[in-house]
């Protein structure tokens, strides 16, 4: 069953990485944690994960 903030991560996944366009080949939600693999270049990595953990603040 999905919860609903998983479904709000969801959505904030998505608007980040179609905002710096890069591509998110796989992403798996578990309860205290996240899975991705995306395409992007390593430098710009971090800025895209903090982007990620702002959601919702």
């Amino acid at each position: 069953m999905t919860r609903p903030w998983e479904i709000l991560l969801t959505q904030c996944i998505a608007d980040v990485i179609l905002e710096s366009g890069f591509r998110c080949i796989s992403y798996n939600i578990c309860r205290d944690h996240v899975h991705m693999i995306i395409v992007c270049q390593h430098v710009q990595l971090v800025k895209v994960m903090q982007k990620i953990k702002s959601c919702g603040e």
